[in-house]
């Protein structure tokens, strides 16, 4: 009978009242303040958020505020209710009297209602739930050597919420080149606070294979070339914005050179060696990474073939990198691999020009390795103070790129304290006397 109870009580939906109230969960009610008894005068607002990807469903249980409209205007008491926030609503509704009021369905992942009583006249309220839900993904399949992905509707505005998903695949043994004609989803903002964005994924849509997450409003995303012969795309929309035309990007099947691979795009994706006719040989091959107006080259790994360093002490297998040209002054000698523990997300400091060179003996296809690169095209190292007091300052330096900061180094300084820095003057000025009297004779 208490597990009974506790089932009925676990499906109720949290119930708050009162005035001025936050909601996150996914479901919950919200009632005018003392509801059911009657209301005070005043203003209340109710503020729903959920998270990205889903929207809100509003019912009313129970409404009667105020008197009903005169000419399709509520002159005294009312409920307003915003999709989307109080400041910047994609719709609003407004209702009063005790007529029956419609439920609603927000756009957005946010929606908010203002409760305003100005009246002499006292009601019993309204009592509302939200519940939310999933905006369903549609996902396209694109195929052949070349064609052009559009958002929903393009040229026109695309609708919200929105999730779209893009799969594309060439022939086997050819790889993708990813460019962009037009990008406008969202206003010029971090990519922290954007609401509509795109994330590019390379072979499998995972999050170790993101490449890059994007929705600056004023700039075309990076052009990308794949690892593989194919590539995911996402598109989240949840708020509309005077810059909705959505975007277009054209892809292309292209050859790839099996061992001496030469990219040029802005991001890439590389797997090497991928030719199943280098079986039992042994390899010396070259990557050309020549990337124009970029500031740094960053290497991210992504995997590595479980014998590719299969004997770390010799160094038999192992991959170089160079900065700008390959000749034993550009070597840098800390990126020479011979095992996996020293593979991390790297830095290379090249203006435009980075070389990978890998020599793998008797290769099979346990012997592969992938990576990622993005070429940072900020003109300026930015300083951010992580941490500061009267001691100690923690600075991080880095570049922006569009999917995010791109550090490069951090740097922690601290002072001696002063009680500490006085002692050691005491005891060098304590040194120097009794030095002194000593050589007096």
């Amino acid at each position: 009978m208490l597990a009974m109870l506790m089932e009925i009580i676990a499906g109720i939906p949290n119930v708050k009242t009162g005035c001025n109230v936050s909601f996150y969960g996914p479901s919950s009610i919200a009632e005018s303040p003392h509801y059911p008894d009657m209301y005070d005068v005043g203003n209340c607002y109710y503020f729903i958020k959920v998270p990205l990807g889903k929207a809100l469903a509003l019912f009313w249980l129970h409404f009667n505020v105020g008197t009903s409209k005169e000419d399709n205007q509520c002159r005294g008491d009312s409920v307003t209710v915003y999709d989307g926030t109080m400041f910047s609503p994609l719709r609003r509704w407004t209702f009063c009297g005790n007529e029956e009021v419609r439920n609603l369905t927000s756009t957005s992942n946010m929606m908010t209602l203002w409760f305003k009583s100005n009246s002499t006249q006292q009601y019993d309220g309204f009592q509302v739930q939200y519940d939310s839900f999933d905006v369903p993904c549609v996902t396209q399949t694109y195929q052949g050597n070349l064609g052009i992905i559009k958002s929903p509707h393009f040229p026109q505005p695309f609708l919200v919420p929105s999730c779209s998903i893009y799969r594309i695949q060439v022939p086997a043994g050819r790889v993708i080149k990813l460019t962009w004609n037009k990008f406008s989803i969202s206003p010029n903002v971090p990519v922290s606070s954007c609401l509509n964005y795109i994330e590019l994924y390379d072979q499998w849509l995972k999050s170790e294979n993101k490449i890059y997450k994007f929705c600056s409003g004023d700039k075309l995303p990076p052009s990308f070339t794949s690892s593989s012969n194919t590539v995911y795309l996402t598109f989240t929309a949840s708020t509309i914005s005077s810059l909705n035309s959505g975007f277009e990007g054209v892809y292309r099947s292209i050859t790839r050179d099996v061992c001496n691979i030469k990219s040029e795009t802005p991001t890439g994706a590389i797997t090497v060696p991928n030719n199943p006719s280098y079986l039992h040989l042994d390899l010396d091959c070259f990557v050309t990474i020549n990337i124009i107006d970029i500031d740094y080259i960053i290497l991210r790994w992504v995997e590595f073939g479980p014998q590719l360093f299969d004997n770390p002490s010799l160094c038999k297998n192992y991959i170089a990198i160079y900065n700008g040209l390959i000749n034993s002054t550009d070597l840098i000698m800390s990126l020479k691999m011979c095992q996996e523990g020293n593979a991390t997300t790297l830095p290379v400091k090249s203006k435009n020009l980075i070389n990978v060179r890998y020599r793998v003996w008797d290769y099979n296809h346990f012997k592969n390795f992938r990576f990622f690169y993005i070429g940072v095209s900020s003109q300026q190292l930015q300083k951010k103070i992580k941490f500061s007091n009267a001691s100690c300052e923690d600075i991080e330096w880095y570049y922006e790129a569009p999917f995010g900061n791109v550090v490069v180094e951090s740097t922690l300084s601290c002072k001696e304290p002063a009680s500490k820095l006085a002692t050691w003057v005491m005891i060098v000025i304590f040194c120097g006397i009794v030095n002194y009297h000593g050589n007096v004779p």
